[in-house]
Order: structure tokens, then C-alpha cells, then sequence
């Protein structure tokens, strides 16, 4: 079956994405077609051309729409520009922004289920219920799925239209995955068939750090001291800056290196980028994180403890054990304290703090293989095992109940 993916994260975005590992492993098998996000006007006139592929944004700024055939496959199609309609009150304007937002997708997906002759296929829609989170019976569906990937009731401005959009395409679907075990508590009431489906990671990718002997990247070429690292978005509901910075006050003798994109102001507040012992390695491609992963004597998952944080299964811990690190974590989610055989877990500041020593010492080659052994269970292509399990299941019972 051809498979159709409906996401909020763009395919070319420099983080790394649950729908973007999951086409590559569904593209091993089936002909993918991967729906970016649309651009808004007010986001689309913020970019340079220089920023599209060579005729994306001629055609997009004509009113058209972008399909680019991949070299491993995968099909990805940019839809036409749209009305950032956000802003709008709840009531009937809004939904007929939404619904002309909407068509327009529509027809995009149906000039490419001819162009390409798509039938019978399985759209999936991942955390997007502003465009297409569910498809018009026109289409030749055989099933349609909504995956749930973090508690879109935290964000201000996805819930103010998100959150009854969302529950309406969960009570549509005919199944429904979320990543976390507290997602399935918050999803389960809309649909019964809700399934938890945790995340991956690219597990070949980060054993590199392993495997291969790599330079040290040149923001950390010059520390000579134990690294202390973490990887991922720097963002404002996620991150305990406050930690963080005691992190580094607490260890002179070592350095606290962050590597990703810094989306929140509490770092720079706290004056952390300015401490002599913290490096900011800045957004990097995921190829290129096991080369950092390789000089960090431990990785941490400074999380706070909060209702957003408490539906997180995070991709990063697959991405930590696959490259053997060392993990200290807070007890931010239920999920988290499934890994606790492996990876250390803090109740508070002052234990975090406390264990730190032990984590950095906690690197014999058992501890390593423990580690690797358990990320090898949590690769995508497992994953895809398991949601085609789960569509076949669905698929059953959906034939038992149709009319004769």
C-alpha cells in the first residue's frame, strides 16, 4: 500500500523528526508521499529564495504547490501558500478560513493521487489538525491514522484551535498512536483504538559514536576537561535552565556543553551562555551528532517536571544509548523511569547534582553493551513493524463490522 503523510514538521527542518525517520523506513517498502507543512504568507515573506530548492519558491509564490521526487523515494509535496488564520476567535470565520485553507490541500492531494496513481493507501496524519487531519470520503483510503506526539494543551497558541481540532481527528480516525503513556490517558477517551507507539531512533547513525574515530568539533576542540552534554532544542517549556546553570556552577572542573537551537530567552536571562565552563555547539545536522555524542563523558536530559514534559518519551534517550553514553536524567515522565536499568534518574536539583560523578564514572564496557542493547530494540524499523501490526489488526476488525 502506498502510504500518505500529513505532517507539522517540514521534511528540510535541521531537528530531528518522527515522521521524517518513519517515511525512510516506510519508503523501504512502499512509495511515500510526505505533505510539508504549508507555508503561511507572513512566515513565507520572512525567507529568502535562497532558502527553497531551485523553482520551489517561484512556484510557490505563483499559488501553486511543489512536489520533488526524492533519490531514496520518498515523494515530498510542499502545498500552496495559506492564510495565517491563527489569530482569528473561535466561530464561524475562523472555520471558513480553515475550511478554504484546507480545501486547497485537498485538491493538492487529489491532482497527486492521479499524477501518480495512488489507490488504497494509509494516510497518516502526525501531530497536524490544521491541515488534512482527516481526508474526505472521496479518496480511496484504506486507513486513516492520527498520531499524537506531545500534548498539544500546552502550547498557547496550537490549543487556542488545535486541541478541538485534534480531538475531533482522533474521534474520526480508525486509529489513533501516541508516544507516550500519558498521551494515551489524554487521547484514549476520543478513540477507543488508541495505541501507544513510542519513539526511535536511527540507531546506525548514532553507534558511529562507537564505531568510527571522529575529530572533535571545533567549538569543543580546545576542552581538555569532562564534558557534560546535552542535545536537543533549548526551548522555554522543556529545559530547566535553572539547572543547567547549577550544573555548571557546581562543576568548575568540567564543561557543560549544549548542541541545538536555543528557542528560549531563560538561557541568556540567567547569564548561562556568558559562564566560562558552558559551550553552545548551536544547531547541527543528525549526522553530525555522534561526533559530539563521541567526547561527552555523560549526556543529560535536564528536563523540567511539568504537565507538557510529563507526555514526552524523548527521542533522545534511543539516540544517548545507541552511542553507549552515560545518561542522567530528571523524573520528568512516567516513560522516562522505563529506561531506569540503564540510565540514572533525579527526583530534585541536589541529586542531579549528586549523581554526576557517578554517571561520569559509570562507563565500563558492560555498561556500555547494556546500553547499546537496549537502544537496539527501539530502532524505527521496529516501530513501522509494529504500526503495520496494528493497522493489519485494525484493518480486521474494520471488515468484521462493514456491511455486507
Amino acid at each position: 500500500m502506498d502510504v500518505v503523510i500529513m505532517t507539522l514538521f517540514r521534511w528540510d527542518a535541521t531537528y530531528a523528526s518522527i515522521t521524517r525517520a518513519l517515511a525512510k523506513e516506510f519508503v523501504k517498502k512502499n512509495r511515500v508521499f510526505y505533505f510539508n507543512h504549508p507555508f503561511t504568507y507572513k512566515d513565507f515573506k520572512e525567507k529568502k529564495e535562497s532558502d527553497f530548492k531551485p523553482g520551489q519558491y517561484e512556484t510557490l509564490k505563483s499559488g501553486g504547490y511543489f512536489h520533488e521526487e526524492r533519490e531514496d523515494g520518498v515523494i515530498v509535496i510542499t502545498p500552496p501558500v495559506n492564510w495565517s488564520i491563527n489569530f482569528l476567535p473561535k466561530g464561524k470565520i475562523y472555520d471558513l478560513a480553515w475550511k478554504r485553507n484546507n480545501d486547497r490541500c485537498v485538491k493538492v492531494l487529489e491532482d497527486m493521487v492521479k499524477h501518480y496513481d495512488i489507490k488504497d493507501f494509509v494516510f497518516l496524519n502526525c501531530y497536524n489538525p490544521f491541515i488534512l487531519p482527516n481526508l474526505p470520503k472521496q479518496f480511496d483510503t484504506r486507513i486513516q491514522i492520527y498520531q499524537s506526539i506531545d500534548d498539544i494543551e500546552e502550547s498557547e497558541y496550537m490549543a487556542k484551535h488545535g486541541l478541538p481540532l485534534e480531538e475531533k481527528a482522533c474521534a474520526q480516525a480508525e486509529l489513533v498512536t501516541v508516544t507516550s503513556t500519558e498521551l494515551h490517558r489524554l487521547k484514549s477517551p476520543f478513540n477507543t483504538n488508541t495505541h501507544w507507539l513510542p519513539n526511535a531512533a536511527e540507531i546506525a547513525n548514532f553507534q558511529r559514536a562507537l564505531t568510527q574515530k571522529f575529530e572533535r568539533p571545533a567549538a569543543i576542540k580546545d576542552i581538555d576537561k569532562p564534558i557534560i552534554g546535552f542535545i536537543g532544542n533549548l526551548d522555554d517549556r522543556r529545559i530547566d535552565f535553572a539547572l543547567i546553570k547549577k550544573i555548571a556552577e557546581k562543576n568548575p572542573d568540567k564543561q557543560v556543553v549544549l548542541v541545538g537551537p536555543v528557542n528560549s530567552p531563560k538561557l541568556a536571562a540567567l547569564g548561562i551562555d556568558k559562564m566560562p565552563n558552558v559551550t553552545l555547539g548551536g544547531s547541527q545536522p543528525i549526522t553530525e551528532l555522534p561526533s559530539w555524542l563521541q567526547y561527552f563523558n555523560c549526556a543529560i536530559i535536564p528536563f523540567e517536571k511539568n504537565r507538557l514534559t510529563r507526555s514526552i518519551y524523548p527521542l533522545k534517550i534511543n539516540e544517548y544509548l545507541a552511542a553507549g553514553q552515560s545518561v542522567l536524567a530528571t523524573k520528568f515522565s512516567k516513560d522516562i523511569t522505563t529506561f531506569s536499568d540503564v540510565i540514572y534518574l533525579a527526583d530534585d536539583h541536589e541529586e542531579f547534582l549528586d549523581l554526576i560523578p557517578k554517571v561520569i564514572a559509570a562507563n565500563t564496557q558492560k555498561d556500555i553493551d547494556e546500553r547499546v542493547a537496549v537502544a537496539a530494540q527501539n530502532t524505527w524499523g521496529a516501530r513501522v513493524e509494529q504500526l503495520w501490526k496494528l493497522i493489519d489488526e485494525t484493518l480486521v476488525r474494520k471488515e468484521k463490522i462493514s456491511p455486507v
